[in-house]
Protein backbone atom coordinates (compact mmCIF):
# COMPACT_ATOMS: atom_id res chain seq x y z
CA UNK A 1 0.00 0.00 0.00
CA UNK A 2 1.22 3.61 -1.07
CA UNK A 3 2.15 5.65 2.53
CA UNK A 4 3.18 8.72 0.44
CA UNK A 5 0.71 11.27 1.32
CA UNK A 6 0.88 10.16 5.37
CA UNK A 7 3.07 12.20 8.05
CA UNK A 8 6.20 10.58 8.82
CA UNK A 9 6.00 9.09 12.75
CA UNK A 10 9.06 9.59 14.62
CA UNK A 11 10.28 7.93 17.21
CA UNK A 12 10.75 9.51 21.16
CA UNK A 13 14.53 10.14 19.85
CA UNK A 14 13.96 11.47 16.69
CA UNK A 15 11.98 13.79 17.92
CA UNK A 16 13.96 14.95 20.78
CA UNK A 17 17.08 15.16 17.74
CA UNK A 18 14.18 17.24 15.54
CA UNK A 19 13.20 19.45 18.60
CA UNK A 20 17.44 19.81 20.07
CA UNK A 21 15.31 19.70 23.13
CA UNK A 22 19.30 19.74 24.89
CA UNK A 23 19.40 23.29 23.21
CA UNK A 24 16.88 24.59 25.50
CA UNK A 25 17.07 26.18 28.67
CA UNK A 26 15.18 27.10 31.59
CA UNK A 27 12.31 30.06 30.72
CA UNK A 28 12.81 29.18 27.05
CA UNK A 29 9.51 27.82 24.80
CA UNK A 30 9.55 26.15 21.45
CA UNK A 31 8.79 28.03 18.63
CA UNK A 32 7.27 27.64 15.15
CA UNK A 33 10.21 30.10 13.01
CA UNK A 34 8.20 29.87 9.29
CA UNK A 35 10.31 26.63 8.34
CA UNK A 36 10.91 24.70 11.94
CA UNK A 37 10.69 25.19 15.58
CA UNK A 38 13.60 26.73 17.52
CA UNK A 39 13.83 27.48 21.40
CA UNK A 40 12.81 30.84 21.87
CA UNK A 41 13.30 33.19 25.72
CA UNK A 42 10.10 34.51 27.02
CA UNK A 43 9.95 37.45 28.68
CA UNK A 44 9.18 36.99 32.75
CA UNK A 45 5.47 38.57 32.33
CA UNK A 46 3.46 40.63 34.60
CA UNK A 47 3.85 39.49 38.13
CA UNK A 48 1.29 41.71 39.56
CA UNK A 49 -2.05 43.78 38.39
CA UNK A 50 -0.05 46.89 37.86
CA UNK A 51 2.53 44.82 35.38
CA UNK A 52 -0.37 44.38 32.61
CA UNK A 53 -0.87 47.00 30.04
CA UNK A 54 -4.55 47.61 30.96
CA UNK A 55 -4.09 46.95 34.50
CA UNK A 56 -4.34 49.40 37.72
CA UNK A 57 -3.92 48.79 41.45
CA UNK A 58 -3.08 51.36 44.11
CA UNK A 59 -3.61 49.25 47.13
CA UNK A 60 -6.98 50.41 47.83
CA UNK A 61 -8.39 50.28 43.82
CA UNK A 62 -8.07 47.51 41.01
CA UNK A 63 -9.04 48.35 37.63
CA UNK A 64 -8.68 46.02 34.74
CA UNK A 65 -9.19 47.00 31.12
CA UNK A 66 -8.00 49.73 29.16
CA UNK A 67 -9.17 53.24 30.52
CA UNK A 68 -10.62 51.95 33.69
CA UNK A 69 -9.66 53.60 36.72
CA UNK A 70 -7.90 55.93 34.80
CA UNK A 71 -7.87 59.29 36.53
CA UNK A 72 -8.02 57.73 40.05
CA UNK A 73 -6.29 60.17 42.22
CA UNK A 74 -4.29 56.94 44.06
CA UNK A 75 -6.06 57.74 47.66
CA UNK A 76 -7.48 55.04 49.75
CA UNK A 77 -10.90 55.00 47.52
CA UNK A 78 -11.69 51.55 47.40
CA UNK A 79 -13.49 50.93 43.58
CA UNK A 80 -13.25 48.18 41.65
CA UNK A 81 -13.89 48.72 38.06
CA UNK A 82 -13.45 46.06 35.72
CA UNK A 83 -13.90 46.40 31.72
CA UNK A 84 -12.76 49.33 29.26
CA UNK A 85 -13.38 52.70 30.37
CA UNK A 86 -14.89 51.26 33.38
CA UNK A 87 -14.91 54.34 35.96
CA UNK A 88 -12.89 56.11 33.68
CA UNK A 89 -13.55 59.48 35.16
CA UNK A 90 -13.22 59.22 38.63
CA UNK A 91 -10.82 60.81 40.45
CA UNK A 92 -12.20 60.86 44.01
CA UNK A 93 -15.11 59.01 44.14
CA UNK A 94 -14.79 55.94 46.31
CA UNK A 95 -16.82 52.63 47.16
CA UNK A 96 -18.12 51.94 43.84
CA UNK A 97 -17.90 48.87 41.90
CA UNK A 98 -17.80 49.22 37.63
CA UNK A 99 -18.06 46.35 35.60
CA UNK A 100 -18.70 46.14 32.21
CA UNK A 101 -17.67 48.49 29.16
CA UNK A 102 -17.97 52.25 29.86
CA UNK A 103 -19.45 51.12 32.87
CA UNK A 104 -19.93 54.05 35.31
CA UNK A 105 -17.44 56.52 33.15
CA UNK A 106 -18.64 59.97 33.88
CA UNK A 107 -19.31 59.83 37.57
CA UNK A 108 -15.71 61.69 39.17
CA UNK A 109 -16.60 62.05 43.12
CA UNK A 110 -19.66 59.80 43.04
CA UNK A 111 -19.75 57.17 45.82
CA UNK A 112 -21.14 53.72 46.71
CA UNK A 113 -22.60 52.81 42.88
CA UNK A 114 -22.61 49.27 42.19
CA UNK A 115 -23.11 48.71 38.40
CA UNK A 116 -23.06 46.04 36.10
CA UNK A 117 -23.66 45.94 32.43
CA UNK A 118 -22.03 47.73 29.52
CA UNK A 119 -22.30 51.30 29.29
CA UNK A 120 -24.32 50.86 32.86
CA UNK A 121 -24.93 54.31 34.24
CA UNK A 122 -22.80 55.83 31.94
CA UNK A 123 -23.58 59.50 32.89
CA UNK A 124 -24.27 59.10 36.98
CA UNK A 125 -22.39 61.52 38.92
CA UNK A 126 -24.39 60.22 42.11
CA UNK A 127 -24.01 58.39 44.34
CA UNK A 128 -25.97 54.95 46.61
CA UNK A 129 -27.08 53.80 43.05
CA UNK A 130 -27.39 50.23 42.03
CA UNK A 131 -27.53 49.51 38.24
CA UNK A 132 -27.62 46.21 36.28
CA UNK A 133 -28.17 45.61 32.89
CA UNK A 134 -26.95 46.59 29.34
CA UNK A 135 -27.10 50.62 29.11
CA UNK A 136 -29.30 50.51 32.33
CA UNK A 137 -29.48 54.38 33.80
CA UNK A 138 -27.61 55.48 30.93
CA UNK A 139 -28.98 59.00 30.90
CA UNK A 140 -29.36 58.77 34.62
CA UNK A 141 -26.81 61.39 36.47
CA UNK A 142 -28.75 61.17 39.69
CA UNK A 143 -28.81 59.30 42.96
CA UNK A 144 -30.82 56.58 45.69
CA UNK A 145 -31.82 54.90 42.35
CA UNK A 146 -32.40 51.23 41.56
CA UNK A 147 -32.50 49.80 37.49
CA UNK A 148 -32.27 46.59 36.91
CA UNK A 149 -32.86 44.91 33.24
CA UNK A 150 -31.42 45.72 29.66
CA UNK A 151 -31.92 49.59 29.26
CA UNK A 152 -33.71 49.80 32.24
CA UNK A 153 -33.85 53.73 33.35
CA UNK A 154 -31.76 54.22 30.30
CA UNK A 155 -33.98 58.13 29.42
CA UNK A 156 -34.23 58.52 33.38
CA UNK A 157 -31.84 61.48 33.90
CA UNK A 158 -31.79 63.58 37.30
CA UNK A 159 -34.80 61.97 38.78
CA UNK A 160 -33.20 60.92 42.34
CA UNK A 161 -34.69 57.57 44.31
CA UNK A 162 -35.61 56.08 41.46
CA UNK A 163 -36.85 52.28 40.40
CA UNK A 164 -37.09 50.81 37.18
CA UNK A 165 -37.26 47.06 36.54
CA UNK A 166 -37.69 45.67 33.03
CA UNK A 167 -36.54 46.63 29.83
CA UNK A 168 -37.13 50.52 29.67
Amino acid sequence: SDLSGLPTLYSDASVDTHLNTDTATTGEVLSWTGSDYDWIAVSAGATDIDGLSDGYSDGSSVGLGSGALANDDGTSNRNTAVGINALSSNTSGAFNTAVGQGALSAVVSGASNTVVGDLAAASVTGSYNTIVGQSAGYFFTGSNAIFIGASAGFNATTTSNSIAVGVD
